[in-house]
Parts: structure tokens; C-alpha cells; sequence
């Protein structure tokens, strides 16, 4: 019987033994055929992806999710590149190169809980920015005003941005809608995002359409002027004539 025993505890190790070699050979096989035997390769093929970086802001938001939105649906889907934006509002995407980006949108959906830099306090309301996935560096109220400009009027980025800064100083280069003002201390376009934020937060409440949250922003009330005054260097002393002192058509 002793001997019966040991012969059987003897299979059984023969027999683990096996199928542990067997189940070894086989993740190793379906490792490779997912490219994962080169795994230095694959992990660098995913590094080399193109990437769109920026910064979700009225003031820096954290804690915004950031997805580019593949099918414009106006949706972040589980199926499309996205991210939670961290400090300063900084969010990196990582998506396919065969995309096309001209038609597409950045989405920025800002929770009730993300925390606004501007006053180190929780979002109350929340709402949705977007940019041009294009045009990516800072997604704010004002780039999103564009992207609804380019869809109500079937505008470019380009002349959609100069729209923006149309409606609100009457010069359509006035606004810079790329720059990031609160890095670079743009008292008067941060004070108007603000503005325009909270003409967002009450338009996501009310499920307005684009068209309506346009004509909402637009009447916001400006309260500082955009352009900046001219500056002249000092005088300089050259010989003149009598003409260098005449208006146009020579009227004195």
C-alpha cells in the first residue's frame, strides 16, 4: 500500500509538472502573437503616438475630464481618448495618427467638485468647454464660443476666432483666443472667461443649443477694454519742413 501511495504522489507531481510547462508555452504564444513578445517595441510603438497637450482654464480647472470627441456627438464615449485634467489644468491625449483632426473637438466636461484654481474653491455647477482639436493649447469659455461659431455659421477656426473677439472689443484681432491669460496676466480676457463661465453653467442647466449660449455670451457686459493703447517712442529731433506740419490735402 506504502508503495501504491508514493507511486501515485510521484504521478501527480509528473503530471503538475507538465501542465504548468504546458500553460507556460501557452501565454507565452498568445503574449507574442499580441506583439507582446517584444515588449521594448510595443511599449514604444504606444510612446510614439501623437499627442494634443494643453491646459483646461477660466481659471485652471482640476479634475475636468478631457476627451476628443471622434464621432461630434458633444459626448465624452468610453471608446474615445480621454483624460482627468491635473494641476494648472494640464491634460496630455494620446490618439490614433490616421485620425483627422480638422473637424474634430476637444471636450472638456467640468463635474460639480472640480476644483477652479482661480479661488482654490469647487465647481458648483457643471458645464462643458471645448477647443479645436486642432487648436488644442487652452480649452476655455472663450475657445468654446469658436467651436459653436464654427458650427452655427459653418465658419473656419480662424475666422470663427476672430468672430469672438469681434462680438466682444469690435476688432476681430483684439482677443487672442489661444493665449493662455492667466500665465500671462490678461486681467481683462480672464475677467471676461469668468463671465462667459458662468453664462455656461447656466446654459448647461437650461439644455440651451449653441445658437442660444452664443446669444447669451454676447451680451455679457464688457467692462474693460481689450486694446491696448499705442505706444510712441520718444521724440526725435530731425530737420522738418512746412508740409511735415500739414494734415491730408495739405489743410494746415
Amino acid at each position: 500500500m506504502e508503495l501504491q501511495n508514493t507511486q501515485t504522489v510521484e504521478f501527480k507531481s509528473k503530471w503538475q509538472r507538465v501542465l504548468s510547462l504546458s500553460l507556460a508555452l501557452s501565454f507565452a504564444l498568445a503574449l507574442t502573437a499580441c506583439g507582446g513578445g517584444g515588449g521594448g517595441d510595443h511599449l514604444q510603438g504606444i510612446d510614439s503616438l501623437p499627442q494634443l497637450q494643453g491646459q483646461v482654464m477660466d481659471g485652471y480647472i482640476q479634475g475636468a475630464t478631457v476627451c476628443l470627441d471622434l464621432n461630434s456627438n458633444g459626448a465624452c464615449d468610453t471608446h474615445e481618448p480621454s483624460t482627468v485634467s491635473g494641476v494648472n489644468g494640464a491634460y496630455t491625449l494620446t490618439y490614433n495618427p490616421s485620425v483627422s483632426l480638422s473637424a474634430l473637438s476637444i471636450l472638456a466636461n467640468v463635474p460639480v467638485g472640480a476644483i477652479d484654481q482661480d479661488a482654490g474653491q469647487p465647481v458648483y455647477t457643471a458645464y462643458q468647454m471645448r477647443t479645436a482639436a486642432q487648436s488644442p493649447a487652452v480649452v476655455t469659455p472663450l475657445t468654446t464660443l469658436a467651436v459653436y461659431e464654427m458650427k452655427t455659421s459653418a465658419l473656419t477656426w480662424a475666422q470663427a476666432q476672430q468672430a469672438v473677439s469681434l462680438h466682444f472689443s469690435g476688432d476681430a484681432a483684439a482677443i487672442d483666443l489661444s493665449q493662455n491669460y492667466v500665465a500671462q496676466g490678461n486681467a481683462a480676457v480672464h475677467r471676461l472667461a469668468r463671465d462667459v463661465a458662468s453664462t455656461l453653467q447656466t446654459a448647461a442647466l437650461n439644455g440651451d443649443a449653441p445658437a442660444a449660449i452664443l446669444a447669451a455670451a454676447y451680451s455679457v457686459q464688457v467692462q474693460t477694454p481689450f486694446i491696448q493703447p499705442r505706444q510712441f517712442a520718444a521724440p526725435v529731433m530731425v530737420r522738418s519742413t512746412l508740409n511735415d506740419y500739414l494734415l491730408p490735402n495739405n489743410q494746415p
